[in-house]
């Protein structure tokens, strides 16, 4: 009993201890997560770095429980002390603490990657709380069996109290001290709550400024993605966003498409900063003109050079009295920078429409063809738009075509086609070289014609896009094939006016050249006559012609006709223009034009090639007229470029 006395003595403080550890995380653990599906339901939401502040709390505090498994006893024979329903309490306690220490930080450390992963965003409260609620019971109980064993040792005390009245004053004592140190514990907590409260309270209030803030991120972020930043007025994607629910009702509206005129020459003329004043100014222009009319007005900055303006529920008549008055302020717009006055122009497109039915892709491809019309008439007036308009019929087909190029160029939707090129010989016609032609092919693998995608892409500069592709393509062919194993001299490829024409397409056509392994004595660049005598054109001709490439001057004859330049052009092969090819058995003119080509182009030395041989006498008459080489459907139709040598050999004339 004296042993037992002293044991109790010894460790009742540590018992108190327990106690105040197991509550303490017991408390702090159940409020935290009591916090956390509160604001999880009420939508107020803890940042990142809040929560991992706060687990880290809990990984030290979970560490403490280490406490409970040092030695409680002095020596074996102190175990044998406590015996029956105590011994068992003390034992079961050792156990819940380690498997609690355990359990707690596997789930700090299920938690933490949540919130490391969300980063500053906002992290994931559901999955926090599922993650913290399992460790809860474990909590519970520890903190039920330190106060079991308590209980259970107080009764062991005061079982020798009744056995032993002397020793009643010293149990009263414990008893006391017990009781004292349970009121620490809970003027501990109490105080510990008011503490939790105040942070609570710190911690809704930065919530606040946060959501505060949030909003005015949110409202930034608004103003970023549907304002033009320049100007202040709606941008593409603002307006589509206002302007296409009122599509769905029946009213009348108007919309109108203002381009103004030679954009790029402005711009070279008085630069960035002076486009940008005059961009400030047609749009003061714009708003001073709307503020006239009673109808509701969006105002958009579409483009660089281009603006917007729809008006919802007005009449055809007030529609155009306000189209006409918007034209007039652009006609011309006197505009001044910096001591340089100019007058500016504007192409304006209009399109009064019934609203029912009407796409709003479909709105803008009607005024923009309206504009397009405009502009394509010089500029500096209005067009309203008209379905049988033959200008605004083929601006509606280029922005389908263009479109079509788009999506094929994005999703690789090209190939190539070949066509053989024969060396005329007096026994008939060999093997010598072959043309490449482009292809498009629609989402389900159907061919498009090249006139319904090819003239498009010239008139709105698309080309050195698609000339591109097809060396880039071409090159790689080439990487993997030799031509002159199945006798041909080379491959060509067509490049378009703009293409050559555009140092910064030759500049990427070089560098593409030298990034393939490939024969370039086997390349063969074709550029129609036109395109070969601008300035820059002939540079660069010259530029392609000193790496090695073989050049040819296509459809000689339908340009400028003149002889007198193929001497300076660094072309070796001429091609004929296939209107005089297509008829010279029977058109006597042709035969002597065809002639005087093949005269002169042998008298420089370069090889002549007549297209469109569609019959047996037209390529004995190129042959008899002195022409090198023939292409034709007579001779074979374009066929799908093989992938491998073999397949090209089975393919090519013999």
């Amino acid at each position: 009993e004296e042993r037992l006395r002293e044991w109790q003595s010894k460790n009742v403080v540590r018992q108190i201890e327990w106690l105040w550890v197991s509550s303490k995380l017991n408390n702090r653990y159940v409020l935290f997560l009591q916090t956390v599906a509160a604001n999880d339901k009420a939508g107020d939401l803890h940042t990142a770095d809040e929560m991992l502040e706060e687990l880290d709390i809990f990984w030290s505090w979970f560490s403490s429980l280490d406490v409970f498994n040092e030695g409680y006893f002095s020596d074996e024979k102190d175990a044998e002390l406590l015996s029956g329903e105590a011994l068992d309490s003390l034992t079961y306690v050792h156990s819940l603490a380690s498997q609690l220490k355990v359990d707690g930080i596997n789930t700090l450390k299920t938690v933490e990657p949540i919130l490391l992963k969300a980063g500053d965003n906002t992290p994931k409260l559901q999955d926090v709380e599922l993650a913290l609620v399992p460790v809860v019971p474990a909590m519970i109980e520890l903190q039920n069996a330190v106060m079991m064993l308590m209980r259970e040792t107080m009764q062991v005390q005061e079982t020798l109290y009744v056995n032993n009245a002397k020793r009643l004053r010293f149990a009263h004592y414990c008893i006391g001290a017990v009781v004292f140190m349970l009121f620490l514990a809970v003027w501990s907590y109490l105080l510990h709550q008011a503490r939790s409260n105040r942070k609570l309270k710190s911690l809704n209030n930065k919530l606040q400024s946060l959501n505060d803030e949030k909003s005015r991120n949110v409202e930034k972020l608004d103003k970023l993605v549907h304002r033009d930043q320049s100007t202040g007025i709606w941008n593409r994607t603002g307006f589509q966003q206002q302007v296409e629910p009122m599509l769905l009702n029946g009213e009348e509206h108007g919309i109108l498409f203002v381009d103004l005129d030679r954009f790029k020459v402005i711009n070279n003329s008085v630069g960035q900063l002076g486009c940008d004043a005059l961009i400030a100014e047609s749009v003061e222009v714009l708003r001073k003109v709307s503020r006239e009319t009673e109808s509701e007005c969006w105002l958009a900055h579409f483009d660089s050079s281009e603006f917007l303006i729809f008006l919802r529920d007005i009449s055809s008549f007030e529609f155009e009295a306000f189209a006409h008055e918007l034209n007039d302020q652009f006609q011309p717009l006197k505009f001044e920078f910096e001591g340089s006055k100019s007058e500016v122009t504007a192409s304006v497109g209009a399109y009064h429409f019934k609203a029912k039915d009407k796409a709003m892709q479909q709105v803008i491809d009607s005024v923009d063809a309206a504009v397009g019309e405009a502009a394509q008439l010089g500029g500096g007036r209005l067009r309203f738009f008209n379905s049988n308009n033959a200008l605004i019929k083929q601006r509606k087909a280029d922005s389908k075509a263009m479109e079509l190029i788009r999506h094929s160029l994005e999703k690789d939707l090209f190939t190539l086609y070949h066509q053989p090129i024969v060396k005329l010989t007096d026994d008939g016609y060999e093997p010598w070289s072959c043309e490449l032609l482009i292809r498009m092919t629609d989402d389900n693998n159907n061919l498009v014609p090249p006139g319904e995608f090819l003239p498009a892409a010239e008139r709105h500069g698309l080309m050195p896009l698609i000339d591109m592709w097809v060396c880039r393509e071409a090159f790689r062919w080439l990487e993997r094939n030799d031509v002159t194993g199945i006798g041909l001299h080379h491959l060509s490829i067509n490049l378009s006016g703009l293409s050559i024409s555009d140092d910064e397409f030759i500049e990427e056509l070089i560098d593409l050249i030298n990034s393939y392994k490939v024969n370039r004595d086997q390349v063969c660049f074709e550029v129609t006559e036109s395109a070969a005598l601008t300035g820059s054109a002939i540079q660069n001709l010259h530029m392609l012609n000193d790496m090695g490439i073989t050049l040819s001057l296509d459809d000689f004859g339908s340009g400028f006709s003149s002889f007198g330049y193929l001497e300076n052009l660094p072309v070796s092969q001429i091609k004929i223009d296939g209107a005089f090819v297509r008829d010279i058995d029977s058109s006597a003119s042709h035969q002597e034009f065809v002639r005087a080509i093949a005269m002169v182009a042998k008298a420089l030395g370069k090889s002549t090639v007549g297209e469109f041989v569609e019959n047996e006498a037209s390529m004995k008459m190129l042959a008899e007229l002195g022409v090198d080489a023939a292409q034709g459907y007579h001779i074979a139709k374009p066929e799908p470029l093989p992938a491998d040598m073999a397949r090209f050999i089975d393919s090519e004339v013999a």
